[in-house]
């Protein structure tokens, strides 16, 4: 291959000669507009037409990249690799796809990791991304932690220079403002009591289970009457502020983020029949003590929980984890608004134990002992 140049520099022509390997031969002269934008090539004869003479035309970028003379179309993407593929049909569930950190593992090891208390679902089945992982920390806060941003215990938090613009900046628990920057750079922390000694920070591996359902299902059963008055009840709570506020004060976890998490309600009714405990997503043993109890259909107990407690067999079947909530009729039409009965009720699914011991035939609910219920109760009405 032969070239010819400006004195300049540039380009003027180019020739392509026989060799041994390709006879073919050829002289073409380039022509450019003033800013060396459109390249064109011609033949002896002056032809801008043929596939030879389309190697070397061109439009140029600033730096001198080929844009091509023709749209290429929509770009098509391949489709996004299964991380799990047909190599991941775990042995111990055929459907069953959980990760630990990003890494496809075997359901069953996954959900002994969650009973053992060494792992964490993420919150709605919903792990983030490599940038902003969700992170747990043993008896304190959990949540979404963007890159730049270091969690220092007890609901504080250090922003780094790519958020402040300078010197790193501690913050806590009253400057995440609704709207604020340490808002929407500290998302989604929540828990924790500040009034605790603080402990030594430990990691837990965080889990998703792609197959497991993920936040709040109705059971059938209710009117639409009923269905109305529980989702409006719920909107209500979790548009109180001060019932939020009160929450997150005694460390726990709010209604609105346990219902992202993932909670069952249905009728208590449902379990007179054992054809609906399948369906209900509870085990035997725990359909028959609610029975055994006299729970379903009571008049002073308004509704119940059923959920899964660290050291105790399984109450829910199956990879669906989510706590049950089962209302009586009485919780429509009784002593505690429906209100009060669900912030009740959330209080069991965010880990509060119903009282068991002697003095609870005393108290006026099985909260009654716990600090703070009160407050809360007041808070969210």
């Amino acid at each position: 291959m032969g070239y010819v140049y400006y004195p300049s520099g540039g380009v003027i022509a180019v020739q392509k000669l026989v060799t041994p390997q390709d006879v073919e031969t050829y002289l073409f002269w380039r022509h450019s507009d003033p800013a060396n934008v459109s390249v064109r090539a011609t033949d002896s004869t002056g032809s801008a037409n043929g596939s030879l003479q389309a190697r070397y035309n061109a439009e140029l970028d600033p730096v001198g990249a080929d844009n091509a003379l023709e749209d290429p179309g929509e770009l098509q993407l391949p489709d996004a690799p299964d991380d799990f593929g047909p190599a991941w049909l775990l042995p111990s569930k055929p459907m069953g796809r959980c990760k630990l950190d990003g890494i496809p593992i075997d359901c069953d090891w996954a959900m002994e990791m969650l009973s053992s208390g060494s792992a964490v679902q993420c919150p709605n089945n919903d792990c983030g991304t490599v940038q902003a992982p969700y992170t747990s920390y043993d008896n304190e806060w959990s949540g979404y932690l963007p890159a730049g941003i270091r969690y220092a215990g007890r609901g504080e938090f250090v922003l780094g220079s790519i958020w402040t613009g300078g010197a790193s900046e501690r913050i806590g628990p009253d400057d995440l403002g609704f709207g604020s920057l340490a808002m929407g750079s500290a998302a989604f922390f929540q828990g924790g009591t500040q009034t605790k000694k603080p402990k030594r920070k430990t990691r837990f591996s965080t889990v998703i289970v792609a197959e497991s359902e993920s936040a709040l299902k109705l059971l059938p059963g209710f009117s639409q009457n009923q269905e109305d008055r529980v989702r409006q009840a719920l909107d209500s709570i979790e548009a109180n502020t001060s019932c939020t506020a009160a929450f997150a004060h005694y460390g726990v976890t709010n209604v609105g983020t346990s219902r992202l998490n993932g909670v069952v309600i249905g009728l208590a009714d449902l379990l007179r029949s054992s054809d609906n405990w399948q369906m209900v997503g509870i085990t035997a043993d725990a359909a028959r003590e609610a029975l055994k109890q006299g729970a379903v259909g009571s008049f002073s107990s308004q509704a119940f929980t059923v959920r899964d407690w660290r050291g105790y067999a399984r109450n829910t079947l199956g990879y669906d984890y989510r706590p049950r909530i089962l209302l009586n009729f009485s919780a429509f039409n009784g002593n505690y608004s429906l209100q009060e009965v669900l912030v009740h009720e959330f209080l069991h699914v965010a880990g509060w134990p119903a009282d068991t011991g002697f003095l609870k035939r005393f108290r006026k609910t099985d909260l009654s002992y716990k600090t703070g219920y009160g407050e809360i109760m007041k808070a969210c009405k």
